[in-house]
């Protein structure tokens, strides 16, 4: 096609490379295979990017952050700053919408796990938490057809199956929540909500004498699922077995919980509202670890200098983690934004008594009482001030004005009992406290501990041994009360005898 002249000539610079049939090829050929390669790696990059590389999605934030409280608005603010600078990033969005749902912004967390869900398809808790933050935003179809998806992608997920079946349960579909709670106790026969649950279709059904077993099984794996002591005290009452049904239903009906996961387990962690903050460090006060409540309050007070239900806090957390005088500054704080504060004037009473002043704990208390007349704990608070006065009597005095006004309450007759064995000598009153407690409060263990206690004393075994065997049913697990029952059932031997016994072959 082309003539002779057209064609390469060698250079001085030595033979021309040649092709497969000797002859030399083209300079514009190898360029133009080289441009083809380059084309090709683009077109690769290009279709990467597009197709197979995480998409940068909009991180959601709150229209007004202004109606959001101080502290909880830089700590979001802090994440949606980290997860902009990570858009393709399935872990930030995932934990910027566990802090938005912490902090009660439930549409922008349902946002962020829908983003979740794009970036993590494979990540059940992903859909499972938009199908929550749906729900709480008030998006019900939405979350029930999210629901169905999750349970269809993955039917093996324990916490997804739990949510259907207690959906099923609340919709009246009996027959769906017990195939679905009969499932869960497949895939986690440790749990306790999968027998608690069937337990409760068959109560449902009217099926009592099936549901008792299922759900003493319940109780059996966790004594202390409140929501299954109770359905098991609904099915005793249900077969006829009153007396063992009459401890359980004692109290109000205890909520309902989600089933545990790795990723609402971070939750508290992100709570930054005032009213989450102060009860989780009424959580830590509980756990014996002041420490880390004064550590979180610190912080929050921060953002609000005159918040006296952060501060009240506060001032308790500083007295349980052993500095009073810090306590006291920040209760006088809160007095002087609101003089009539009486859990501040409560919790003075108490810091006064760490301080050695019994009489400021007087007046204090004597302030709460005539500000609270209903509130049974300002009588405590009285009750606390009169024993570091050494005043037993007036002490059980004002325990039993707090009876008046809470009567249903084991707590109190168990501390009248106590200042009556420990303060007064007098075992036989304080028994009769004891017995009162239990009768309100049988989970109460403490007051259960304490009958056994003095039935000992008045060698009056059996009666221990029934006394120690119902704080069990509430701890079955707990190895003091087991240690406890076992010394009531072998006795040591008197003393100056000798064990004759021989020992077994």
């Amino acid at each position: 096609m082309f003539g002779d002249s057209e064609k390469q000539k060698p250079t001085d610079a030595g033979p021309s490379p040649r092709g497969p049939e000797g002859k030399t090829p083209a300079r514009g050929g190898l360029w133009q295979n080289a441009l083809l390669l380059v084309g090709i790696v683009c077109l690769v990059i290009a279709g990467y990017q597009y197709f197979m590389r995480p998409p940068k999605l909009p991180v959601p934030e709150p229209a007004d952050w202004s109606q959001v409280e101080p502290q909880a608005r830089a700590y979001l603010q802090g994440l949606v700053k980290e997860t902009r600078a990570n858009p393709r990033d399935a872990t930030h969005h995932a934990q910027l919408g566990l802090a938005f749902a912490a902090n009660g912004l439930w549409p922008q967390a349902a946002a962020c796990f829908a983003n979740t869900v794009r970036l993590a398809p494979k990540e059940p808790l992903a859909r499972y938490y938009l199908v929550v933050s749906l729900t709480q935003s008030g998006d019900a179809e939405k979350a029930r057809s999210t629901l169905a998806e999750l349970r269809q992608q993955f039917p093996d997920f324990p916490q997804g199956i739990y949510r259907e079946a207690e959906v099923a349960l609340a919709a009246g579909d009996l027959d769906m929540a017990a195939a679905d709670y009969s499932r869960l106790m497949e895939l986690a026969p440790d749990e306790w909500r999968g027998y608690a649950g069937l337990g409760e279709v068959r109560l449902k059904q009217g099926k009592s004498a099936e549901a008792v077993p299922l759900l003493e099984q319940a109780v059996q794996k966790d004594a202390s699922a409140a929501l299954a002591q109770h359905l098991l005290g609904q099915a005793y009452l249900q077969v006829g077995r009153t007396n063992e049904a009459a401890p359980r239903l004692q109290g109000p009906i205890p909520p309902r919980y989600p089933m545990p996961d790795p990723w609402g387990a971070t939750l508290p962690g992100h709570m930054r509202l005032q009213r989450d903050v102060a009860t989780l460090a009424q959580s830590f006060l509980l756990r014996g670890k002041p420490d880390e409540a004064v550590k979180m309050l610190s912080e929050a007070v921060q953002y609000d200098s005159n918040s006296v239900t952060l501060l009240g806090s506060l001032g308790v957390a500083r007295q349980q983690a052993g500095d009073p005088q810090g306590a006291w500054k920040d209760l006088e704080h809160v007095l002087q934004i609101d003089s009539n504060n009486v859990p501040a004037l409560v919790a003075l009473s108490g810091v006064a008594i760490a301080l050695g002043d019994a009489a400021t704990a007087n007046r204090t208390a004597d302030r709460a009482m005539q500000l609270a007349p209903k509130l049974p704990q300002t009588f405590v608070a009285k009750a606390n001030a009169e024993l570091a006065a050494t005043n037993s009597a007036g002490a059980i005095t004002a325990l039993r004005q707090a009876l008046e006004v809470a009567p249903a309450s084991g707590n109190l007759h168990f501390d009248i009992g106590n200042i009556l064995l420990l303060n007064q000598n007098k075992p036989e009153e304080a028994l009769a406290e004891y017995e009162l407690a239990v009768a309100r409060e049988p989970r109460l263990i403490p007051a259960h501990v304490r009958i056994a206690q003095i039935r000992l004393g008045q060698q009056r075994t059996n009666e221990a041994l029934v006394a120690i065997r119902a704080a069990r049913q509430f701890a079955p697990n707990d190895k003091t009360l087991e240690s406890f029952e076992q010394a009531i059932l072998s006795p040591p031997p008197p003393p100056g005898t000798t064990n004759t016994a021989q020992p077994t072959p």
